[in-house]
């Protein structure tokens, strides 16, 4: 008895691993199809300045931010790097949690030069990925994140937002985040107006996808202007997550599996 039913279990492991890789099959599919109909991004007028007279920034660069309102002025795009949970000793984190706030981190990194490797770059032509800082000087870490700082921003945005944008408001206050949030001028220079920017939620993100979403955010924001509230969640990044996250299931249900079979 105990036989049949070691044998049923294992038939029905089975089927969820043929069943996940048809997803990931499938979801590679939709994704050449969507690159192959990509087409290339608007091309700027010859001798048009990005990020001047509404045109969007054509360069991007990242520094630490080591306080409130101690932002530089004059950036075509502010670019907040915000984590929703606390990372200090006392603080309890998911260990998924934690690993996608470092591959995020990791991928502005190496993909994005610093402010200061590109002084001749005038400002009104560059988004800048700020991100909270204990110290300056430093390479972006988890060790050196500022999660109180950061918390004080998410804070700020989520009451800034909350009448034109309850879903965004809901968003900041309760997911873990990473967020991404461009604006078109420091968070603590928003009036009560109508804020315009541009975010991702990447709470629910696979760690794999992140160089890909660096690229893909910065590739928007030298796309067009940001001009209203959007959301950035492209169909081809959800397909990345989709093949990732079954990837990594097929993986675990193959250990499980290995572990069973005598």
């Amino acid at each position: 008895m105990a036989t049949d039913e070691s044998e049923q279990i294992m038939s029905s492991i089975s089927k969820i691993v043929q069943t996940a890789s048809h997803v990931i099959f499938l979801a590679l599919m939709s994704l050449a199809i969507l690159s192959c109909a990509q087409q290339p991004g608007a091309k700027h007028p010859p001798g048009t300045r990005q990020g001047v007279n509404g045109t969007p920034p054509g360069w991007h660069a990242w520094e630490l931010l080591t306080g409130m309102d101690s932002e530089k002025a004059g950036f075509a795009l502010y670019t907040y790097v915000l984590f929703g949970r606390r990372l200090d000793v006392h603080a309890r984190i998911e260990s998924d949690t934690r690993e996608r706030y470092q591959s995020l981190l990791n991928a502005i990194v190496v993909s994005t030069a610093r402010t200061s490797e590109i002084d001749e770059i005038p400002r009104e032509e560059t988004n800048i990925f700020y991100i909270p800082a204990l110290a300056g000087g430093k390479e972006p870490s988890l060790k050196n994140y500022d999660t109180v700082l950061a918390m004080r921003y998410v804070r700020m945005l989520s009451i800034l937002v909350k009448n034109d944008n309850p879903e965004l408001s809901g968003r900041l206050t309760t997911n873990p985040g990473p967020f991404l949030i461009s604006t078109l001028m420091p968070i603590g220079e928003i009036g009560t107006d109508q804020t315009d920017l541009l975010y991702t939620d990447l709470s629910t993100t696979n760690p794999a996808a992140m160089a890909e979403i660096v690229s893909a955010y910065k590739h928007r924001i030298t796309s067009s202007s940001v001009n209203r509230v959007e959301s950035f969640w492209p169909l081809r990044l959800a397909l990345l997550n989709i093949v990732l996250n079954a990837d990594d299931n097929v993986k675990l249900v193959k250990a499980a599996l290995a572990e069973w079979t005598p």
